[in-house]
């Protein structure tokens, strides 16, 4: 299950009122919502048969005793990353959020992988950044 040694990486900024909106996507193939179904049945946040939203189980890569590796590396799996970002977001008054690039709703669990692009959007305050007229 190796990556391609190059990818792609979209960024579109938004100049809101009061905050900048960052939308982040990329060319990979997106979150793994039955991995993360799994998951959230080990941390008994629903049943084995639950009917959740896709929205529900990708909102566990903010959680941060949750992880989509299963082992740790020097980089990634340690379960903090994500977690971490939208805490420093929220103590700045700012916000991240998943959104699904899909028409499906919910997932029932199936045998099988099921992987959803994604796009993270950040809602950073307007303080963060400084305006030149240059």
């Amino acid at each position: 299950m190796g990556k391609a040694p190059q990818g792609r990486i979209d960024i579109l900024l938004e100049k809101m009122p009061k905050h900048v909106r960052i939308h982040i996507s990329d060319d990979g193939r997106g979150l793994n919502i039955h991995h993360l179904f799994d998951k959230g049945v080990e941390q008994q946040l629903w049943q084995a048969d639950a009917s959740i939203s896709h929205s529900a189980i990708a909102a566990l890569i903010f959680n941060s005793t949750i992880s989509t590796k299963n082992e740790a590396d020097g980089i990634s799996g340690r379960g903090v990353g994500m977690d971490a970002v939208k805490h420093f977001l929220i103590d700045h008054q700012g916000t991240i959020d998943v959104e699904l690039q899909t028409a499906t709703k919910t997932y029932q669990k199936k045998d099988g992988e099921l992987f959803i692009p994604i796009s993270i959007v950040l809602n950073i305050s307007s303080t963060f950044f400084v305006s030149t007229d240059h």
